[in-house]
């Protein structure tokens, strides 16, 4: 064997070498980050579901003006989940939720009590559009 083919050799064990090594993490760093990508979204979900709560207590403590905080916090995450959400159903559902702001921000801001029953409506649909999601 003649240096030139000892060189040759070498060196494609060389990448062989480093493709061995490098896959396994390659494959362990993309489903990782599928995982990640995941959590991030039941992360923001339970946060929905949490101002969708916090929005319905001070409802129906009569703080319309906390409640009313609560709701624009609420749609605008609303808005951001649904604009991102890659399932046709959360996004359908997540729409539907996101065309009550208008007037759950009118009778909050007339703090009208008749605004707790939009609230508990809000607050269940939530529930139901969010927690059915993987």
């Amino acid at each position: 064997m003649t240096a030139k083919q000892k060189t040759v050799i070498g060196l494609v064990m060389l990448v062989l070498v480093f493709l061995l090594g490098f896959m396994p993490q390659y494959l362990e760093k993309r489903q990782l980050q599928r995982e990640l990508a995941i959590s991030i979204e039941k992360l923001k979900l339970s946060e929905l579901r949490d101002l969708a709560g916090l929005m319905l207590l001070e409802g129906l403590r009569q703080n319309y003006g906390v409640a009313r905080d609560y709701s624009s916090q609420y749609f605008d995450k609303l808005r951001e989940i649904s604009e991102q959400a890659e399932n046709s159903t959360l996004k359908a559902a997540l729409q539907e939720l996101l065309s009550s702001r208008d007037a759950v921000t009118a009778a909050l801001s007339k703090a009208d009590p008749a605004s707790a029953s939009q609230l508990q409506a809000i607050f269940a649909k939530t529930q139901t559009a969010t927690k059915a999601q993987p």
